[in-house]
């Protein structure tokens, strides 16, 4: 028989998540050798997110979950007593772009008001 501590810790082993993929114009259209993917639709793919709320666990106790639903149900757990308290605070994703692209600087609230 498990423990409280075992099945506390399994539930929180690590575990694979499907990356959601985002088409983008200046996207590619085949990702491999990255990922097994070409584009469906024709539209470019340019965006391969690793950590959104809407990417799911692809394996593991929460297999099938969205990470959003993850951090939402204890986020404690995951992040610590200061934690948010909806989604993920997480965003990591990989860009395929066949050109340069723009940077982008997202200012805080207060630079923003300024």
């Amino acid at each position: 028989m498990a423990t409280l501590s075992q099945s506390i810790s399994s539930a929180w082993a690590p575990f694979r998540i499907e990356p959601t993929f985002s088409h983008r114009v200046w996207g590619y259209r085949d990702l491999r050798p990255w990922y097994n993917r070409v584009a469906e639709s024709g539209e470019p793919i340019g965006e391969a997110w690793l950590t959104g709320d809407e990417c799911k666990a692809a394996s593991g106790a929460h297999k099938g979950k969205t990470l959003g639903a993850i951090f939402a149900e204890n986020p404690e757990s995951l992040m610590g007593k200061s934690a948010p308290r909806s989604g993920s605070p997480l965003l990591i994703k990989v860009i395929f772009a066949r050109e340069k692209l723009s940077v982008q600087v997202h200012p805080d609230d207060k630079m923003a008001q300024k």
